[in-house]
């Protein structure tokens, strides 16, 4: 799992599949987010809801205009998926160093 989680590849095949556009796929790869990882921290942190508003403004960042709610919805989903996939790696690392 560790590939996947820092695989730009992956992030970028993912992000494909559940149809995130060309547009904001670049303006994450030029605002430094390129793996599951980065994301994962990017907004928020696992375990912890994310809010329309918190994801309209990251994306606003990044794109420099309102975000339609299609976009929103993509980088929730998305989202919530990497910060599953961290909390299922780190979780059995963390309970074997108790």
């Amino acid at each position: 799992m560790a590939n996947l989680i820092d695989s730009e590849a992956h992030f970028q095949s993912r992000a494909l599949e559940v149809g995130m556009s060309d547009g904001v796929r670049q303006a994450l790869r030029d605002g430094g987010i390129r793996t599951m990882s980065h994301l994962a921290f990017a907004i928020g942190q696992p375990n912890q809801p994310l809010t329309n508003d918190e994801v309209g403004a990251f994306l606003r960042t990044l794109l420099s205009r309102e975000a339609t709610l299609q976009e929103v919805a993509l980088i929730k989903r998305i989202t919530f998926e990497v910060q599953t996939y961290l909390v299922a790696f780190f979780t059995p690392r963390s309970r074997a160093a108790r």
